[in-house]
């Protein structure tokens, strides 16, 4: 539960600055990239802290680092030299006035995709008890 709330805490703190860099920059684009640099912390974290066998955790720590410094370089290049991507200018437009508090919203539920990483290992509903599951997002709830 604690590397679960390292993540989270991480991730929100994350999002929220992503966020006012966007207010500042009108390129919500940013989210992707926070979001491959918090997989490539996020995936390390939860293999050194997990169960496995030594070798495995290094290995899948080492293949998840590298996947997403190789995403989270090639996003932020991106991002920085080109304009808005057209599926968040679509957003933009689309909230109008609203635009601040959507874009809040948004990058503050891209945080559980972090979570959900975790989820792939079927582990997070296993360390939540029952009372608690409602915190899921949806990706994570035991079938």
């Amino acid at each position: 539960m604690f590397s679960l709330t390292v993540v989270a805490v991480f991730s929100i703190v994350a999002m929220l600055l992503a966020w006012l860099w966007q207010k500042n920059h009108a390129n919500a684009g940013i989210v992707d990239v926070v979001w491959a640099y918090g997989m490539m912390l996020a995936g390390p974290w939860y293999a050194l802290t997990g169960s496995a066998p030594l070798e495995l955790k290094l290995s899948l720590g080492l293949l998840t680092f590298s996947w997403f410094l190789r995403l989270g370089f090639y996003l932020q290049r991106r991002v920085l030299s080109e304009s808005e991507d057209g599926r968040y200018h679509a957003m933009r437009n689309a909230m109008k006035d609203r635009v601040d508090i959507g874009f809040l919203l948004f990058f503050y539920c891209r945080p559980d995709l972090f979570a959900c990483y975790r989820c792939l290992s079927g582990q997070l509903h296993k360390t939540l008890s029952r009372k608690h599951h409602w915190l899921l997002p949806p990706c994570c709830l035991p079938l």
